[in-house]
């Protein structure tokens, strides 16, 4: 689903100030940067010893973790190697964030990869458009271990709606800690909404095998511009408030 795409309607109409999220340690802005880089072209070696790191970390983390973390460690060579098109990664920021979901990792996956966003996600989507270059069911039921999809959408953000489009990339990875999901997404076209104009955007979601639940780990990173007084502090809060808040929502949508 798109609502990483939410933090570019959120600095749009966000104008006040509060405290923006903790820098994150650099080991966890590394992880999620290196996860990010490797979903495609890395062995399932190299990404199996990241996601290895990645749920050591949150061992110990998750409750710092979970109340987000800002992080904008992000190279201009991975997102170069997504495909052809020129990146503009002025004015990068981003958040990240880890929470659990109280259902098995598989049905997760169903839901994130396939599910229908416009029943799933309450009122935030008018249309859900996902065109899959490879085979959906194949892929949710862990027999086709890749998938790749295009995605259109118009949400209702209550101020404004916004229409985006943007390219989805799906690995499973079997780890020393069971079976874990890789889900990368970038904006494929800019969004103007409101003064902003969101010149790129990237996501990456791992979610990782815990027994009757999942757990997850999240990282959105957007570059922007605009001549409005926008507060990135608020708008990062909003953007962790945001994704947080789907979990809970795909939470309620499996029980």
């Amino acid at each position: 689903m798109s609502l990483r795409i939410a933090c570019a309607t959120t600095l749009a109409v966000t104008l006040v100030g509060c405290k923006g999220p903790p820098e994150a340690p650099k080991k966890l802005e590394r992880l999620a940067a290196y996860m990010f880089d490797k979903t495609r072209d890395g062995t399932d070696e190299e990404l199996s010893a990241g996601i290895e790191n990645l749920g050591a970390w949150l061992d110990k983390g998750y409750a710092d973790a979970h109340e987000g973390y800002q992080i904008d460690k992000l190279s201009q060579a991975s997102v170069n190697a997504l495909d052809s098109r020129d990146f503009n990664m002025n004015g990068l920021v981003g958040v990240s964030v880890a929470s659990r979901i109280n259902h098995k990792i598989k049905p997760v996956i169903a839901v994130l990869a396939d599910g229908d966003a416009t029943e799933v996600y309450g009122d935030t989507y008018v249309e859900y458009n996902r065109t899959w270059a490879t085979d959906a069911d194949c892929h949710t039921d862990r027999e086709c271990l890749w998938g790749e999809a295009s995605v259109t959408s118009l949400a209702d953000y209550g101020l404004v709606k916004v229409e985006s489009s943007y390219r989805a990339e799906f690995r499973w990875v079997e780890t020393p800690r069971g079976w874990a999901h890789l889900h990368r997404t970038w904006l494929v076209e800019p969004i103007d909404v409101l003064g902003v104009r969101t010149q790129s955007q990237f996501y990456i979601g791992v979610s990782m095998d815990d027994g009757n639940r999942t757990e997850r780990f999240q990282a959105s990173w957007v570059a922007y511009q605009t001549d409005l007084p926008l507060s990135e502090d608020t708008a990062m809060n909003q953007t962790i408030s945001r994704l947080l808040d789907a979990e809970d929502e795909i939470d309620v949508w499996l029980d």
